[in-house]
């Protein structure tokens, strides 16, 4: 619905009553010679981020911006834009190449319809470096494999429950 960019701040917004926010471009709110990282949210009711996005809010010399990705239920895996089943989802790529590069990276769900506000993680995650994750999930959150952060890189709140299938840890 609508594309903002203003103070910093990159706002690709959705309506949480139906439509899809694809993301396939570079979103990109940096501060590379100076200053803090800026603000991108990329929400809706079913959010799209493909492998080929750059998500990059990084401050080398400054304090790091904020990805916040801001969907119904979201699937974390190597597809590059998901199955067309009305989840969000968001390529494993994507993420660890904003965090990797300096992002924080924060996942927030909510429910809305027939979705409970769940974050499945499919595939791998891994990253290093001083960028955080957050994971608030409204119910759930299911590790089906596994996701490695720094010390002190990951935060996870639920409604729910936290889960993990045969190949699922932290």
């Amino acid at each position: 619905r609508t594309l903002q960019e203003r103070d910093g701040k990159i706002m690709l917004l959705g309506s949480f009553d139906g439509g899809t926010v694809q993301v396939a471009g570079k979103l990109d709110a940096s501060a590379p010679n100076g200053g803090d990282g800026g603000f991108i949210e990329t929400s809706g009711a079913v959010v799209k981020i493909s492998g080929q996005a750059e998500i990059i809010a990084a401050a080398p010399q400054g304090k790091a911006g904020t990805w916040l990705l801001d969907p119904t239920d979201l699937e974390i895996s190597y597809r590059a834009d998901g199955a067309d089943d009305n989840v969000s989802h968001a390529h494993s790529q994507t993420l660890q190449n904003s965090l990797n590069g300096g992002t924080n990276v924060v996942l927030e769900t909510a429910a809305s319809g027939s979705q409970a506000g769940n974050i499945t993680l499919v595939d791998p995650l891994v990253w290093s470096g001083s960028a955080t994750l957050a994971l608030t999930a409204h119910n759930n959150i299911r590790f089906n494999d596994y996701l490695h952060a720094p010390a002190g890189g990951l935060t996870l709140s639920v409604g729910g429950n936290i889960t993990t299938g045969a190949e699922g840890h932290i």
